[in-house]
């Protein structure tokens, strides 16, 4: 079982980065736009509105796309090897899939996104901003860190219910070697005992990083309402 719970937390680590990557990303391609332009809805609304209606696929939906035109294309084999051969480095690599998918259908990189979009048009009205513009800060420099800690901490709070939810769906059809597939295992097995202690450790996982999540977002709205 510590080899399922170390590939189930290497799907989180994957999950955590691909997130953090999405609020960069989104910032940095809205600070390239005009001031004016960037801190405004209707420009962004309509291709944020199209992201989210074609990205927010349920996993069942992503994973044979992904399967097939990961072998159809590029020759690649997505599904889970085991064996006892199976290096930890290879199965850390592996785990970018399933992260990737979970990202996606649980709706967190479009959730992201739009924390980030909404963060910026917020924060540019201001006055700290513009009382930080005014002393000669930048306007990346002076939007960057709020922005990407409240954008990361809303989407993780957003995601992670869904995470573990298409958790199960995702390793098992992938052969992923982690706690939902062992879950779904032994539940098929009626191994009722191995059920429950998989279980509690998926649900002390979700409480920990939930717990977590919620602490740090209410330390952090608690300092940044001097800004406000």
């Amino acid at each position: 079982m510590i080899s399922e719970l170390q590939t189930t937390l290497f799907i989180i680590f994957w999950y955590a980065i691909y997130l953090v990557a999405s609020c960069l990303l989104s910032f940095y391609f809205l600070m390239s736009r005009p001031a004016a332009s960037a801190a405004s809805n209707k420009p962004w609304q309509f291709n944020l509105y199209f992201l989210q209606q074609t990205l927010k696929l349920p996993a069942l939906l992503w994973l044979p796309l992904v399967i097939s035109l990961g072998f159809l294309w590029f020759r690649i084999n997505l599904i889970f090897p085991i064996g006892f051969d199976t290096s930890l480095t290879e199965v850390w690599l592996r785990t970018t899939v399933p992260a990737a998918i979970l990202f996606l259908s649980t709706g967190t990189m479009q959730k992201s996104i739009s924390k980030v979009s909404e963060e910026l048009r917020t924060w540019s009205a201001t006055r700290f901003f513009t009382f930080a513009r005014s002393v000669g800060f930048s306007r990346t420099k002076t939007l960057r860190r709020l922005i990407l800690s409240r954008a990361i901490l809303s989407s993780a709070s957003y995601g992670l219910p869904w995470f573990f939810t298409e958790l199960i769906v995702v390793e098992c059809l992938l052969n992923v070697p982690g706690l939902g597939s062992l879950a779904w295992q032994a539940a098929r097995l009626r191994n009722f005992n191995d059920l429950e202690i998989i279980l509690a450790l998926l649900m002390v996982i979700f409480g920990a990083l939930s717990g977590g999540n919620a602490w740090l977002d209410y330390k952090l709205g608690k300092k940044l309402e001097s800004y406000a």
